[in-house]
């Protein structure tokens, strides 16, 4: 048997999803003849926001380190 939520595989008669926690109990009835994993869809451009934040920083950082050094010199 597999978790609807996360494609893990679960023992039988498992009340919840070892690996994500998802309860199972719905499932148990659903899913017990289908042993075929479920896909779990990824979420589209969820990385790029945390990569545009990351930039951010680093040019925030970048500048004050370039605005330092040319007070000093």
């Amino acid at each position: 048997m597999y978790c609807s939520n996360c494609g893990e595989k679960v023992q039988e008669g498992a009340a919840f999803c070892a690996h994500c926690g998802n309860s199972l109990k719905k499932e148990s009835n659903v899913n017990s003849t289908n042993n075929a994993p479920v896909m779990v869809p990824s979420v589209p451009g969820h990385g790029t926001a945390t990569a545009s934040m990351v930039l951010g920083i680093l040019a925030i950082i970048a500048g004050v380190i370039t605005e330092s050094v040319n007070k000093i010199v």
